[in-house]
């Protein structure tokens, strides 16, 4: 099984390192505010989504999931959308 964490340099992220093997893609590897970086994804079975929200990442959240077969998704605060 594939899996996708987006967010990769952040708190959740990192601890989830300590319990599931996967893609940890931090803005540095990941600049999900851009179409073409999230068009170029292969395919994953889970994507986990613990990247901050923001208007342009918000905007590309329908393509973000269509790269995986599930996803979960952690709750950002309003000031972020």
């Amino acid at each position: 099984m594939t899996t996708l964490i987006t967010g990769g340099n952040g708190s959740l992220a990192n601890s989830l390192k300590a319990y599931i093997d996967g893609d940890y893609y931090g803005k540095d590897m990941l600049d999900v505010t851009d179409r073409n970086c999230i068009r170029n994804l292969q395919t994953y079975d889970v994507l986990i989504h613990t990247a901050t929200g923001n208007r342009a990442i918000n905007n590309n959240l329908p393509l973000l999931f269509s790269k995986a077969k599930k996803y979960l998704l952690s709750l950002v605060s309003r000031e972020h959308l």
